[in-house]
C-alpha cells in the first residue's frame, strides 16, 4: 500500500493524504515523482497528517515547482475549504484505514460522527 494518497483539487493545488507513521524524508523522493506524473509544476501542495500527527498539525502547505516539492518551506495552515471536504470524506470512507494511527478509536469515533454531521453523510 503507498504511505499517501494524491488528489488533484484543481488545476494549482494538489491534497496529499499521508498514510504513515514514518518520517516523511522516507518517502519525499517517490512522492516527488508521483506529483511528477500527475500535476502541472508551480502547484500549491497541501498535505493532511492526520495519521501521524492527530489533530494537532494536521494540515501542511507547500510549493511544488520544477519538478520539486520544496522541503524548507512547508508550513502548518488552514487548507482551503475544498481540500478540508476532500480529507474529511477521505478519512470518513477509509475509516479502517487509520486503525494504526496516532488517533485513538474514541477520538477516530468522534472525528467519524463531526464529519457525518457537518456534510450530512
Amino acid at each position: 500500500m503507498a504511505n499517501y494518497r494524491i488528489f488533484k483539487t484543481d488545476s494549482r493545488e494538489v491534497l496529499v493524504i499521508i498514510l504513515s507513521l514514518d518520517m516523511t524524508q522516507e518517502y519525499w523522493a517517490k512522492l516527488q515523482n508521483d506529483l511528477n506524473e500527475l500535476v502541472m509544476i508551480n502547484s500549491t501542495v497541501y498535505l493532511d497528517f492526520l495519521y501521524r500527527n492527530g489533530s494537532s498539525s494536521r494540515f501542511m502547505k507547500t510549493s511544488f515547482n520544477e519538478g520539486c516539492l520544496d522541503w524548507n518551506a512547508v508550513l502548518s495552515t488552514k487548507i482551503p475549504a475544498t481540500c478540508q471536504k476532500k480529507a474529511d470524506i477521505f478519512f470518513y470512507e477509509n475509516y479502517s484505514l487509520y486503525k494504526g494511527s496516532v488517533i485513538s478509536e474514541y477520538k477516530r469515533q468522534l472525528l467519524y460522527k463531526r464529519i457525518q454531521n457537518f456534510y450530512n453523510l
